[in-house]
């Protein structure tokens, strides 16, 4: 299940999504939502942190960990939390050897899961990790319905120092679809590179 996109991309993922989302505000609304239905959580573990963008605004809340399959992710995450246990592992086959009072998967990492075979062992991996009373929080994927065939669509994000220009395709076989990223990614002084 490693994913070349995320290891490539890794030095403009906060640059194009700190430019999409707002990541202060959706933290504050995870936080009410668990906060609804534990409010005794003190823990949390993120399962597909990326660069730690969540973890870094959960931290005042919670006493967090992080887990990605990708090290060139988790080094720009070691670099934002030098103090935060961050973990290189695999959803679906995870064993941190302790529980969370709140296990997280955010940003739609849960498509990473391509047959249910995966997401049931994801799942159980997230169970795995679960204390009593605790909850898991996934963000979905998107639905068959909302879901667009052979669509395109371009972002340009990025200012100065670096400009990123990305077009993604998508395609579907049967039930799984896939996002193919298209990177232009631009630095004064070094020229352009060209990653998908």
């Amino acid at each position: 299940m490693t994913h070349r996109h995320h290891t490539l991309s890794a030095t403009v993922y906060d640059t194009i999504y700190g430019d999409m989302l707002d990541y202060d505000a959706l933290a504050g609304r995870l936080v009410e939502l668990i906060d609804e239905r534990a409010p005794h959580a003190a823990t949390l573990l993120e399962v597909a942190c990326g660069t730690g963008l969540y973890l870094e605004r959960l931290r005042p809340r919670f006493t967090v960990e992080g887990l990605d399959l990708s090290d060139e992710m988790l080094s720009v995450a070691r670099e934002r939390l030098p103090h935060v246990q961050l973990h290189v592992g695999d959803m679906r086959t995870m064993d941190l050897g302790g529980t969370f009072d709140v296990v997280a998967c955010l940003g739609s990492s849960v498509a990473y899961c391509v047959t249910l075979d995966d997401l049931r062992r994801a799942y159980v991996r997230f169970a795995a990790h679960l204390a009593p009373r605790g909850v898991v929080v996934v963000e979905p994927w998107l639905t068959p319905e909302t879901w667009i065939d052979d669509n395109v669509g371009l972002g340009v994000h990025g200012d100065g120092s670096m400009r990123i220009a990305r077009m993604i395709s998508s395609s579907r076989d049967d039930t799984v679809g896939t996002l193919h990223f298209h990177h232009l990614v631009g630095v004064p002084g070094e020229g352009v590179d060209y990653f998908v």
